[in-house]
């Protein structure tokens, strides 16, 4: 009877410890996190990038999916898929790929693919971005008798001017770009805007950097070009930093903090030098 309960409680025990083997690699295969990916297009002059950024769920808010390996794919209209390549986004969960190699001659859409597969981390994930091509060009109009005047045309690849468009007009600064004029401009029928500049701005030798931009399109992307002028009012440079100020650098510390200080300690150590020596006379006048 003894034999047959100590059997039993072994039988037991290998059963219990088999569960919670099985429960334990259970709760880990669950433990997967699901990755949300997210890619735009984005065309900057001459280059054609996709800015891509992963994130997945935890502790109820949304964290980085950091150093996410990602394959990356190109689709054309007859669904012939070419991988371009393998991206590893960064720490805070966005990367850039370049896809500029992949857009040819003949194309006017094209859809990029971005898959993760399985890992040990992340179940399976992937996003697709699909766009029409299409050409933002934009032009400086200067006129001593007029306005000055930024005329931006949209086009698709065929030269086909596209209608009905938003576009916005920005003036590049150090913290973030002003908006130009109204908020947003609509291409008309030839595919064109005027934005006038009517106020001028300061610049850095009278050069300022304006923008057009396409942005976050659902059918064509984000598109920006950039205009390069000299309308900008020139900046003085009022600084001090380089002349002999109290907040200028080291070597041109003015000359009255270099030698006002320099006097009272050679003043203090020269009556110390004395307080010793008279000290030191007396000592001996004392012994003699």
């Amino acid at each position: 009877m003894k034999n047959n309960m100590k059997t039993s409680k072994i039988i037991l025990a290998i059963s219990c410890t088999l569960f919670m083997a099985f429960s334990s690699s259970k709760i880990e295969a669950q433990e997967k996190q699901n990755a949300r990916i997210s890619v735009q297009y984005n065309k900057i002059g001459n280059q054609n990038l996709l800015k891509i950024s992963a994130k997945y769920k935890e502790d109820k808010k949304f964290v980085p999916a950091s150093d996410l390996n990602l394959k990356v794919y190109k689709t054309v209209s007859d669904d012939s898929t070419t991988l371009l390549g393998t991206l590893k986004l960064a720490k805070d969960g966005n990367g850039i790929f370049d896809v500029s190699n992949a857009i040819t001659k003949g194309l006017d859409t094209i859809s990029f693919s971005v898959v993760h597969e399985a890992s040990d981390k992340f179940e399976e994930a992937s996003n697709e971005v699909g766009i029409k091509l299409a050409n933002l060009s934009a032009v400086l109009n200067l006129d001593d008798e007029t306005t000055p005047t930024i005329m931006a045309t949209l086009t698709d690849v065929n030269n086909v001017p596209l209608e009905g468009v938003e576009l916005k007009v920005k003036l590049q600064r150090s913290f973030a770009p002003l908006a130009i004029g109204e908020d947003s401009y609509f291409t008309d029928e030839s595919g064109t805007i005027n934005v006038p500049i009517t106020v001028k701005m300061p610049g850095l030798d009278g050069k300022l950097i304006y923008e057009v931009i396409i942005d976050e399109n659902e059918t064509y992307g984000s598109i920006k070009t950039i205009i390069e002028s000299n309308l900008g009012t020139k900046i003085k440079d009022l600084s001090t930093f380089d002349q002999r100020t109290m907040w200028g650098p080291p070597r041109k510390a003015p000359l009255v903090a270099l030698i006002v200080p320099n006097l009272l300690i050679f003043g203090i150590w020269l009556t110390l030098f004395f307080l010793i020596f008279n000290l030191y006379r007396i000592s001996k006048q004392k012994k003699s």
